[in-house]
């Protein structure tokens, strides 16, 4: 889902919970609500095109506002539940999680670069663990370099699938974009 914050964007993932009942729930990164008003948020659904050589988007939806769950600054997450629960137009997929902290072998990062339509990147082995921008909180994240793909503005908040389609943590930011797909990111 792609998060529209006013003119900003970001991404965000619905999360599944224990209770497995279709609570709206949205991670998405810290940074992207800061001094915002989730009840103004917009989250569109299907931005995505047919296939991998169109440009053309699928028919869009959205939902209107949200309320703050839980948010933290050293690992830049937020939780967010949302007004409405998506309905099965907006083909919903409530992302299952993994709460321990190991590093993965592989990860996927689904996400909307510059606000444009869902694009994937992946990462395969040299993934570790680090602070973020001299975190005083130590050991916060994970860093890695894109094997295919590369991020950009937009993207924050978009969720890391490790290698069991998990999700383990979301993108806070870093130095890789179209430019410069070998930076890393966090």
């Amino acid at each position: 889902e792609i998060l529209y914050i006013n003119s900003a964007h970001c991404t965000g993932t619905l999360l599944n919970n224990t209770a497995q009942d279709g609570r709206p729930l949205l991670l998405t990164a810290n940074h992207c609500i800061e001094g915002r008003d989730p009840s103004k948020f917009v989250f569109v659904f299907n931005y995505e095109t047919e296939d991998c050589n169109s440009s053309k988007s699928k028919e869009r939806k959205s939902i209107n506002g949200a309320k703050l769950l839980a948010k933290d600054s050293p690992s830049d997450f937020c939780l967010l539940e949302m007004n409405d629960k998506p309905t099965a137009e907006m083909n919903p997929f409530y992302a299952g999680w993994n709460a321990n902290w190991e590093v993965p072998t592989s990860a996927v990062c689904i996400h909307h670069p510059n606000g444009d339509l869902k694009k994937i990147s992946t990462v395969f082995g040299n993934i570790d663990v680090t602070d973020y921008d001299d975190n005083e909180d130590g050991i916060t994240h994970f860093r890695f370099s894109w094997t295919e793909g590369s991020t950009e503005g937009g993207s924050s908040g978009a969720a890391l699938f490790n290698q069991d389609r998990l999700v383990v943590g979301q993108l806070e930011g870093g130095w890789a974009d179209c430019n410069i797909p070998e930076g890393e990111d966090y």
